[in-house]
Formats: C-alpha cells, structure tokens, sequence
C-alpha cells in the first residue's frame, strides 16, 4: 500500500505543491506518512474518500467505534462496497463490528460463514461472499482463485467444468423492497449454446414458497463478455421480509462459458435505480500502461470524480 513509500510521497508533495488547497492530496500524504493526527486535521467532509479515509484513520488508531461509524454512515449514503476489501486485514475492528451488531458467528456456520468479516458483510451489508460455499461444500475449492479485486479476496471461477451453484438460504434483518444484484465476471464465452439462468425461491414462515427466474442467452451474455468485474441486477423485484428466507442460485453449461462470481448481494431500492449493469465504484487511481506512474499507486483505487484534483499525476510528474 501508500505507507512509507517514497514514490508516492513525492508525487503527493507535488500536487500539494501545485494546489495547496486540495484536502485529498493532504489527507493522502498524510496517511502516506503515517501522520495520523495530521490526518484526522485534514479530513473535513463527508464524501465517499472521506468517509473512507476516517474509517481507515480511526481503525489504525484502534477507535473502532468512530471507524465502524463512518463506515456504517458512508454505506448509508452510497450502498457501496467496493473499497471495503482494504480493510478486511483488520481482524480486531471486525471482531469489535460483529460484537456491536450482535453478531453470533456460530449461528451463522449454518450459512458457511465462519469469520467475522464475512458474517458482518452478510448481517449489515446484506452481501453474501460465494467463497462462502466452500465450507458447506469441499467440492468448491476446485473452483477458488485468487483475487485481489474482490471483497473478500478470493472467488469462484468456473471453466471446464462447473457445480450446481445454489446458495443457502439467506434471511434479510429487515423489511426491504429489495433487488438481487450478483457481482460476476464473463470472461469469455466458449460455446453459442452458453446461457446463464438466475433463479431465486422466496419461502415465508408459513412454508408458502415463490418462485422467479430469469436467463440471458447467448446474445444476452455476449454483451457481458470482456467487461470485467461488473453487478448484474435481476430485473425482478420483490418485497423481502425479515421472516423471509430467500434461496438464489445460477445454472451454467459445462464447457459453455469461463464465469467468476464474487458475491450476491441485497441492495434497497430507495434510489430506484433501473440499470441491470453498473460497474464497482471504483477505479484504479491512474492507468497501469503508464509508465510515469508510481508502484504504489497500481493497487489503489478511488473514483475519479472524487479524485479530479489529484489524478493529474502524468502533468505533474512529468514537471
């Protein structure tokens, strides 16, 4: 990451240099350098890098409540996930998180859920990590891979073959008028005859089930093919309650398609968003194709919206 690194220290005192005005170059170098006091001077908004920045600030400090604060405020604000890998790391901070919430990790093995990282994504952030499955069942762990773009470090990626993925049955802690969103990656698609079926079975306490699906075919996935990590929304909708549980799983072809799946996850739809597609919020901070750019850039990432007055690095480092 940024602590220490020499390289990003110089190009942080740059944009400084060219903009003394510009907080996130101030919030940046500081937490580049350690400065953790200084850092906390700086930070004055409540933006989504704010937020961020805190979180991380009062969690380095061991403030675990003022950190769990901002993370709870700034998911809030914006339902987003994307940068919560970056903390995943700090196990006393998700141990203090699960004890605030009430979280019995015990109760949740049920769900293949055996950390407290994940049982908080589940309990608060209502996302299900896929490499979950792999502790209901050994036959997954065939199909684990590496990655450093997802929540919780590792997904599911299928290729010559794959498995019934059906997920446990997942209970929400609320009552939400909810869409089911699936973080996926199609990395390319092998066979015309490919098809990707999203099925989910909604049973209420009186055992009275409902059942919903929904299939792209090949034309369908061939617009997903080479995007990259991307959230597929289910165009169905459904009003979830608490003593509702709900089963979601996905069907595939053998030797059809190269998939990953990160998570599935439940997101409110207060905002009344209508795109099946979107993109994680995140994007890296400056192009790895530059050469200009410093190594310890290549692994972070920030919107660039949010970023505008700093990613001018190509100027300012060529200067």
């Amino acid at each position: 990451m940024m602590e220490n690194d020499s390289n990003a220290v110089t190009v942080l005192e740059k944009c400084i240099k060219l903009d003394p005005n510009n907080n996130s170059a101030r919030m940046l170098f500081s937490y580049s350098k350690g400065n953790y006091e200084e850092l906390e001077k700086n930070i004055i908004y409540n933006d989504r890098l704010t937020l961020f920045m805190k979180c991380i600030l009062y969690t380095k400090l061991k403030k675990y409540d003022q950190a769990l604060s901002c993370l709870d405020y700034s998911f809030y604000l914006y339902e987003d996930v994307s940068v919560i890998h970056s903390l995943r790391k700090y196990s006393d901070f998700w141990s203090f998180s699960c004890s605030y919430n009430e979280i019995d990790i015990n109760k949740l093995t049920e769900l293949g859920i055996i950390d407290k990282f994940s049982g908080y994504m589940h309990y608060v952030m209502r996302v299900y990590l896929i490499s979950n499955l792999i502790n209901l069942d050994d036959r997954f762990k065939q199909f684990l891979k590496n990655d450093s773009n997802s929540l919780s470090g590792q997904v599911l990626s299928f290729e010559d073959k794959v498995l019934p993925i059906k997920l446990p049955k997942l209970c929400n802690n609320a009552i939400y008028n909810v869409s089911i969103t699936w973080k996926i990656n199609v990395k390319k698609i092998l066979s015309k005859e490919c098809f990707l079926k999203f099925s989910i079975v909604i049973e209420n306490s009186n055992h009275d089930s409902q059942f919903e699906e929904h299939i792209l075919n090949y034309e369908d996935v061939s617009k997903l093919e080479g995007l990259g990590w991307i959230e597929y929304t289910i165009p169905f909708k459904t009003l979830y309650y608490c003593k509702d549980s709900i089963q979601p799983s996905i069907k595939i072809e053998d030797h059809s398609i190269i998939l990953q799946i990160d998570y599935i996850r439940f997101i409110n739809n207060r905002n009344n968003k209508s795109d099946a597609i979107s993109f994680p919020k995140i994007e890296p901070l400056l192009s790895s194709q530059n050469s200009n750019v410093p190594e310890a850039f290549k692994d972070n990432y920030f919107s660039r919206k949010e970023m505008e007055n700093l990613i001018e690095l190509k100027e300012i480092v060529n200067n």
